[in-house]
């Protein structure tokens, strides 16, 4: 190896550690931009879910109402109890009709009358199997309370929005009106729509089914549902991490309606704010190529200034030493330190050679 190719050895390493260290920093400020724009979303959908939860809740409440102050609902349960003979149960047939007919029209999932117990008097879904909720902590809230109160109903592969009303304010005491709508992937879309236009953001819902999660719905591919449902027993709540296709997505947890039997997890885009991160990573890259172009020139006038003077100052030195010429002079380069070093040494040489004894 040449002596102009170890002096290049330096600053070609220092080139190369520079852009190394460029690509590392723009590396770093991309992951930082990511989770902080990751965070940004699912704040973004916390306050999505939050908002569409109380737009549901609203609805069922309005329902509810409409079902409950109808006229002819009130006067078909007060007829039933009305006709009951002693030792017999009363014929709400034409109650039921009356509410399958309701829930058809206001697009509910299921509408029931319950006794004082939590019984079921009637129901439009007969097939659910559902004949008492008294054991469910809502039903005895509202029963204790003497208020209507909403909660989550998980019955068979559905998971449903439930209102619980009491009909003591017209004039039915001991009876309670049920009704539940449906929480699908129609609510999933929702929250995701309403958190913004990334179309990567996804929501899952998940019930508890026999202390096991199940996803219910989502807005996930196919072949996403299968990879939370496996993940999610071991991520219950909180901000978590998922990986889905391969692919790490940040995710937050939580209770849907406030109810333990059932969750929502909310998934980021796998690439949050991609035209926002393009866009700082731009200024970021040309900021970098300018300092390493500033570093490049700096090193171009180091030589210039310090480097090459240097060299023809220890040139010559090198030769005056080795062969004893002292007539010898190094060009004198700017007025910097070198310039008057080299000025010195010359003035040395000079000096020195005028002493010697002729020869």
């Amino acid at each position: 190896m040449s002596a102009a190719s170890r002096q290049l050895l330096p600053a070609v390493g220092l080139v190369v550690a520079a852009i190394a260290l460029a690509a590392g920093i723009v590396a770093w400020h991309d992951a930082r931009l990511a989770r902080a724009l990751e965070g940004e979303q699912l704040r973004e959908l916390r306050a999505a879910h939050r908002a569409v939860e109380r737009q549901y809740a609203r609805e069922i409440a309005l329902r509810a109402q409409m079902i409950a102050g109808n006229q002819a609902v009130t006067g078909y349960i007060a007829q039933a109890l009305d006709s009951v003979l002693p030792g017999t149960e009363p014929d709400y047939t034409s109650v039921g009709d009356l509410l399958e007919e309701r829930r058809g029209q206001l697009g509910l999932a299921l509408v029931a009358i319950l006794g004082e117990d939590g019984h079921v008097l009637v129901s439009t879904d007969r097939l659910a199997g559902q004949f008492s909720y008294a054991d469910s902590p809502l039903f005895r809230q509202v029963r204790e309370g003497k208020s209507a109160r909403n909660g989550i109903l998980v019955e068979g592969p559905r998971l449903m929005e439930m209102r619980i009303l009491p009909l003591a304010e017209y004039g039915f005491s001991e009876i309670y009106l049920l009704v539940a709508t449906p929480l699908d992937a129609g609510f999933a879309q929702a929250i995701a729509e309403t958190a913004g236009p990334d179309p990567g953001i996804d929501a899952v819902l998940l019930a508890d089914v026999g202390g096991k999660a199940r996803v219910v719905a989502s807005t996930l591919l196919a072949g996403g549902d299968a990879e939370v449902q496996a993940a999610a027993g071991a991520n219950a709540a909180g901000s978590v991490d998922f990986v889905i296709g391969g692919v790490r997505r940040a995710a937050a947890s939580a209770p849907l309606f406030g109810d333990a039997q059932a969750r929502v997890l909310l998934l980021s885009s796998p690439r949050p704010g991609e035209a926002v991160r393009d866009a700082a990573r731009l200024p970021l890259l040309a900021g970098a190529g300018l300092a390493l172009a500033a570093l490049i020139a700096g090193m171009a006038w180091f030589r210039v200034r310090w480097r090459s003077p240097l060299d023809a100052l220890l040139r010559v030195a090198t030769y005056a030493a080795d062969s004893g010429d002292l007539h010898v002079r190094a060009p004198v380069v700017g007025n910097g330190a070198v310039a008057r070093l080299t000025d010195a040494f010359n003035r040395l040489c000079a000096r020195v050679s005028a002493a010697s004894p002729k020869s």
